[in-house]
């Protein structure tokens, strides 16, 4: 009876080398969820971007005529976007490559738009 009583706990060592490969898979779910929330983030921005190119394309292309805006403070995020015009090979439309680009993250757009001056299309 006496030897039942000494063989029904866990040993310290037991314990000790349960409680290491405890901590060892916890390290690697922590790791796991600070590299998904680093992508969180990264896609937030990313995202982010995007609707500012989107916003900024649709009104350049509702208002032709207005200027093009180098630096825009949306809510307190500054965004800068910087445009190239050139030519597209046909009569009368640029290509406008457009980059658009916050402190964390940053995308290019490509569109076309009427050019100005010319006399038409060859008529």
């Amino acid at each position: 009876m006496t030897q039942n009583k000494l063989e029904k706990g866990f040993t310290l060592l037991e314990v000790m080398i349960a409680l290491a490969v405890l901590s060892i898979s916890m390290l690697g779910i922590y790791s796991l969820q600070n590299m998904s929330l680093k992508t969180l983030i990264s896609a937030k921005e990313k995202m982010f971007v995007i609707e500012r190119g989107y916003d900024r394309i649709s009104r350049q292309i509702n208002f032709p005529n207005k200027a093009y805006e180098d630096v825009e403070d949306y809510n307190g995020t500054l965004v800068h976007y910087s445009f190239l015009k050139e030519s597209s090979g046909v009569p009368m439309v640029q290509k406008i490559t457009m980059t658009v680009s916050t402190s964390s993250a940053s995308t290019t757009f490509i569109y076309y738009e009427k050019a100005s001056g010319g006399t038409g299309f060859g008529m």
